[in-house]
C-alpha cells in the first residue's frame, strides 16, 4: 500500500465545516477580547497620567511586554490577566 492509497482512503468527515466556522468565532471573540484589553491598559495609563515604561513598573512587567499588549500582538494569560486587572482597578 502506497501513501497515495492511504490518502485516498480517507473518509471526509461532514462536520469538518461547522468546526472552523466555530473555531473562527472563537478567533473573533478573542480578536474582540484582546481589542478590550488594549483599550483598557490604555485608559488606565491615561487615567493615571503614566508612560509605558512607568505602567510597566507598576505592573512588574517589561516595557515590551506592555507595548505587545497595547499594540495587541499578545495577551496576558490566566493568572498574570487576574492580577493585572486586580491591580488595575485597585490603582483607578
Amino acid at each position: 500500500m502506497t501513501l497515495d492509497h492511504i490518502r485516498d482512503s480517507r473518509i471526509p468527515f461532514p462536520h469538518a465545516e461547522p468546526m472552523a466556522c466555530r473555531i473562527r468565532k472563537q478567533n473573533r471573540h478573542r480578536s474582540r477580547a484582546r481589542e478590550d484589553l488594549r483599550d483598557w491598559l490604555y485608559a488606565w495609563r491615561l487615567r493615571n497620567d503614566l508612560s509605558q515604561s512607568e505602567a510597566a513598573m507598576k505592573l512588574q512587567i517589561s516595557t515590551r511586554t506592555l507595548q505587545e499588549w497595547e499594540q495587541g500582538r499578545a495577551r496576558p494569560r490566566g493568572l498574570a490577566l487576574s492580577a493585572i486587572r486586580k491591580l488595575i482597578r485597585s490603582t483607578g
